[in-house]
């Protein structure tokens, strides 16, 4: 190798060497062990590979192939073993603070509480208050085993304001939390349109990113 070695550019050598870094290839072999009648399937958004990133231990590591099993709670990474072949890997949750999938970020979901199980979470909204959306499935077995498998989903949105978690029902949390910007938010839903009743969490992320732009300009 050329003169001036150091630490990372051993890394980045043995990167293009075996395509593959033992910083982020740390985990089990990956296998999607659905059965064959089943209706859906246990990935966050769509099943198909989504190009998308992972921040382990402060490096990041772009041009990735993800899904995220919300099923298993599994990050399966898509890459080539040593035969060139396609091999699937779950990475391990514990040294990832960060990663995307066609651009939506996901972080760990903040817990409270010992021996809680890492759950990554979409982060919908950012700012003074954080609006996180947490998803996962479920298998459910047929009844009477003459219908196919079905993959039922769940989902919570939260906010995180000043690390602490409240618990997000819509519009009426942000009038409680805030009402000094309630006459505004109610006006910006009216002016916008928003359809606020049900799971629509990009209806909701607009309402909270507006309530963070006032906010900030209110400090």
């Amino acid at each position: 190798m050329p003169g001036g070695i150091t630490s990372q550019t051993l890394f980045s050598y043995y990167d293009q060497l075996y395509r593959v870094d033992a910083r982020l290839i740390s985990g089990d072999f990956y296998q999607d062990l659905s059965p064959k009648s089943t209706n859906g399937h246990p990935y966050y958004g769509d099943k198909e590979w989504q190009n998308g990133s992972v921040i382990i231990d402060k490096t990041q590591f772009d041009s990735l192939l993800l899904r995220y099993d919300i099923c298993k709670n599994e990050l399966v990474c898509s890459t080539l073993g040593i035969t060139n072949s396609n091999v699937q890997v779950s990475l391990k949750k514990e040294p990832i603070t960060r990663f995307t999938m066609r651009e939506r970020v996901f972080v760990p979901f903040p817990f409270t509480g010992e021996g809680k199980e890492i759950r990554f979470c979409e982060v919908l909204a950012n700012g003074p208050v954080t609006l996180l959306l947490l998803q996962s499935k479920a298998l459910k077995v047929p009844a009477g085993g003459n219908s196919s498998y079905t993959y039922e989903a769940f989902s919570k949105m939260s906010l995180s304001i000043n690390g602490k978690i409240v618990n997000y029902q819509g519009k009426q949390t942000l009038y409680r939390l805030y009402p000094q910007v309630k006459p505004a938010l109610r006006s910006y839903i009216r002016t916008e349109k928003l359809r606020l009743w049900g799971k629509k969490p990009k209806q909701h992320a607009r309402l909270v990113e507006f309530c963070n732009s006032i906010l900030t300009t209110s400090k």
